[in-house]
């Protein structure tokens, strides 16, 4: 099998290989039967690194995270890549452990650690037999505490300076978007002033994967999120805060069970086998007929706030909160420097708030290359940050209908244009200089005036975007008219 890989192609890895593959499995040239090569032979063959995240027990994943080790206890922690039904559910708060001699359904784990070794360990076996062995990441001492099932049940104490996991994590470890459950045991031996991670995978803010939490920066409660980020594709997290349970106890047993249901497009966290909190459309944008074909649509981000224990996915059938955007680092594909046009459809729910279609901006004007938004006040913006000012280009919305709205950047003129549903064509001034570069994140449905790397997002879209893209240069006349198509929008 013949693999190249270009890396200055634009287009991803993961990408250019599943292509090539399809196209070698057409022409025969891989047959039924016919090994391929593992990820780690791939990543060896092409020099290209493997989009695998690190993962930890007793703190995230990241060793520069250290105010984020756990104090606590932990047993009986296990992956499954299905939704467990409500029997296995009960089996597990009934403190029934690998090998599950009563509920031998369970036995399909994908990892299951038992974490009963004895104190001093460095070595912490999956007791599936798959071979996912967790070593000791730091240069602390492991200690034995007793389990859920008391006298004779041992647990692993974590005590702020000792985790373990592995930087390597195999197929059965690394966090995908498929469906999965992880579930296990945590006893808190002391609070925090911020988080403790139990089982996490977070190198930074695009290399996450499920992180199960607690967090204190305000009121404790148990936290997870379903992540999935990473630099080559736009990040879809989504962070669920326990709303039902409420505060943990220091010194008691909670088994918490965080479940990613890929079919029916959920997430939910539950403790002891309680109600779940439950975010029912964790995939945001979420898929919608659109003016063309279909649509993504976004959600306002109106209560949620991590430090102040903020949600509003508990049940909801109208997903008002959470991480309704998506991201990924700037790229010349999507950054303004030289003579660039941007357009596509959208559509607003609401017309009375701040809101942002798409931009690289943390808020600031020397930190904004450009960005399209909506005022709250019927007026849709074009904006490029120019050293410490913000040319800004104005048409006017006052409806809930589809627009098109297109947007350019002329280096040879040095101005920046602005035309909504194919109509008369705004420009500006000679602008004194090009667009800035920026730090901040690429963002779709919201801006980062959080923060640089915030992927929650701030004034985020109520509506629906469709059909958006980008191309070197700027449009003629018939363009605009092409991508207007009698307001039927360009199909081809």
């Amino acid at each position: 099998m013949i693999l190249v890989i270009d890396t200055h192609s634009g287009v991803p890895i993961y990408r250019q290989l599943m292509d090539q593959i399809t196209r070698q499995i057409l022409a025969g040239q891989i047959c039924p039967g016919d090994q391929l090569p593992t990820v780690r032979e791939l990543a060896v063959r092409l020099k290209i690194n493997p989009m695998t995240t690190q993962l930890a027990l007793g703190a995230t994943a990241n060793p520069n995270n250290a105010n984020q080790p756990a104090f606590a206890d932990m047993k009986g922690w296990g992956r499954w890549e299905r939704v467990l039904t409500k029997a296995e559910k009960t089996a597990l708060m009934n403190k029934e452990y690998w090998p599950f001699n009563t509920t031998t359904s369970l036995r399909d784990a994908k990892a299951y650690f038992k974490l009963d070794e004895a104190s001093g360990a460095t070595l912490f076996t999956d007791a599936t037999g798959r071979g996912n062995t967790l070593s000791l990441l730091t240069g602390g001492v492991t200690r034995v505490t007793t389990g859920p099932l008391g006298a004779g049940d041992n647990a692993l104490n974590f005590n702020g300076s000792t985790w373990i996991g592995t930087t390597a994590p195999g197929l059965d470890l690394q966090y995908r978007r498929i469906t999965h459950t992880v579930a296990g045991w945590v006893r808190l031996t002391a609070f925090g002033t911020v988080q403790q991670g139990y089982w996490c995978q977070f190198t930074d803010n695009f290399n996450s994967g499920l992180n199960v939490a607690a967090d204190f920066s305000a009121a404790n409660r148990f936290v997870c999120d379903f992540d999935g980020g990473n630099n080559a594709e736009l990040n879809t997290g989504v962070i669920i805060i326990d709303n039902i349970f409420g505060a943990p106890s220091l010194n008691t047993w909670y088994l918490l069970i965080a479940e990613l249901d890929v079919p029916n497009n959920h997430a939910s966290l539950s403790i002891n086998n309680g109600s779940p909190n439950m975010f029912l459309n964790r995939l945001q944008p979420t898929r919608n007929p659109g003016k063309i074909n279909y649509s993504s649509t976004f959600y306002l981000n109106q209560v949620f706030s991590f430090s102040g224990q903020l949600t509003g996915w508990d049940y909801t059938t109208n997903p008002i909160a959470g991480n309704s955007n998506a991201s990924m680092n700037n790229t010349a594909d999507v950054s303004i420097s030289t003579s660039k046009t941007i357009y596509g459809w959208f559509k607003l729910n609401n017309i009375s708030t701040v809101q942002t279609l798409a931009g690289i901006s943390d808020g600031t004007n020397t930190n904004t290359n450009w960005l399209i938004q909506f005022n709250g006040a019927n007026t849709l913006s074009f904006i490029l940050g120019v050293g410490a000012t913000a040319v800004s280009l104005g048409a006017t919305v006052a409806d809930n209908n589809w627009h098109l709205v297109v947007a350019w950047y002329d280096s040879v003129a040095n101005k920046s244009y602005l035309c909504l549903d194919n109509g008369s064509v705004t420009s500006s001034g000679v602008i004194g200089a090009a667009p800035n570069a920026s730090t901040a994140l690429f963002m779709v449905g919201a801006d980062s005036s959080g923060g640089v790397t915030n992927k929650s997002g701030n004034n985020q879209l109520q509506g629906s975007l469709n059909a958006w893209g980008f191309w070197p240069g700027t449009p003629l006349t018939s363009d605009l008219s092409d991508l207007w198509n009698n307001g039927k929008g360009l199909t081809r």
